[in-house]
């Protein structure tokens, strides 16, 4: 389904343009702020989001549904699924059909009982000053082949998720 151009726009504009505190707190909320925005203006079902802690290891940063936390959880306890390869290989990852992929096959198994089912994913490295931090993860209940528009649109929030890391983690200096 194609993004609209102008409303993207004003929306990372706005994102953009909101201050963000010097708290952990802060960065938390402008956070799930960045993935509702995602999740509405790209029109997909749902967004996650990992990011690597200190120790290197992913961590779930957030999520916009239910949907989105079970796919984050099952790729964390598996270490298997598009966002885990979207990291491992600083590269963006889509999946049309899920329950169709081979390569995640285990990742469906343990996905496809709930209630809402991810089907359709794209994982979008998310950068902090060049290094791979993390994955922001973009989800339809249906398979679905990803477009160029929504794929940029993914991509978009995920630069806007690294200002905010960047300006949290210069925050806490």
């Amino acid at each position: 389904m194609p993004v609209d151009q102008n409303a993207l726009a004003t929306s990372l504009e706005n994102l953009s343009a909101a201050g963000l505190s010097h708290d952990r707190r802060g960065l938390e909320e402008r956070l799930d702020q960045v993935l509702t925005a995602a999740r509405d203006m790209i029109e997909v079902d749902g967004v996650g989001l990992m990011l690597l802690d200190d120790a290197g290891a992913l961590r779930v940063a957030g999520a916009s549904v239910p949907a989105g936390m079970a796919l984050e959880q099952a790729q964390l306890r598996l270490d298997c699924g598009p966002g885990i390869d979207c990291v491992r290989g600083n590269e963006t990852v889509t999946v049309t059909d899920l329950a169709a992929s081979e390569d995640y096959a285990p990742v469906w198994e343990e996905l496809k009982g709930g209630e809402a089912p991810v089907r359709a994913v794209v994982s979008v490295p998310v950068l902090v000053t060049g290094s791979v931090a993390g994955t922001l993860n973009a989800l339809r209940s249906r398979p679905q082949r990803w477009d160029d528009d929504s794929v940029r649109a993914v991509e978009a929030y995920a630069e806007v998720i690294s200002v905010l890391l960047r300006l949290g983690a210069t925050a806490q200096r």
